[in-house]
């Protein structure tokens, strides 16, 4: 018998409130000499709708980086298992077109402080104009120095008050041009510098 999406939802919400509340994390690749965190920033990748792998522009920079943050939308649990399974500290949140079974592992936010930066991740809801206000008001609680979310397919760097806002783009296109791109995102000394690799 299927479950509704009612019980659906309430498994969901369980498992988010299972997680911690903020996680603080320390990449492997990093030496007390270096004080520099190098992030890969994701989100809509769209893996199995859109495209059928991770493009190499992507791939080549796996090697390049001490973590990896997906802002959702994977639509794929290969997508989502290959990342999980690179070795490097991996935080994602899930989008509203992943499959079931990644919307039930993964939660709508995610709290990270990397270098003593605090980070919070979501993907975003709803119409794509005014999205970052969206995900401001949705996070501005847990008072985070950094906000990355996806969603509207547009690379985006703002900020509001004290927070950065971060959107990566999508390494599926965007909707209107397809033009591609993902972020970096740099920490050092406790500040954040975001940069966007477009392809």
């Amino acid at each position: 018998m299927r479950r509704s999406v009612y019980a659906l939802w309430q498994e969901a919400k369980k498992k988010e409130d299972s997680y911690p509340q903020e996680e603080e994390a320390s990449p492997k690749r990093q030496t007390q000499e270096e004080e520099k965190i190098t992030v890969l920033v994701l989100s809509d990748t769209h893996i199995g709708q859109k495209l059928s792998w991770f493009p190499d522009e992507v791939l080549r920079y796996l090697d390049r980086v001490d973590a990896i943050i997906h802002a959702g939308d994977f639509t794929s649990e290969k997508a989502h298992n290959f990342l999980a399974g690179i070795g490097l500290p991996f935080f994602a949140v899930r989008g509203n077109m992943d499959t079931p079974s990644i919307k039930e592992t993964l939660p709508e936010k995610r709290i990270v402080t990397l270098g003593g930066v605090k980070i919070a991740i979501t993907h975003g809801w709803g119409a794509p104009w005014g999205i970052e206000k969206k995900v401001y008001s949705f996070l501005e609680r847990q008072k985070p120095d950094i906000i990355i979310f996806g969603h509207s397919h547009k690379p985006l760097k703002k900020q509001i008050g004290k927070i950065q806002l971060f959107n990566p783009g999508a390494v599926c296109g965007e909707f209107s041009s397809r033009r591609r791109s993902f972020g970096l995102l740099t920490i050092s000394s406790g500040k954040a510098k975001f940069d966007f690799v477009k392809f």
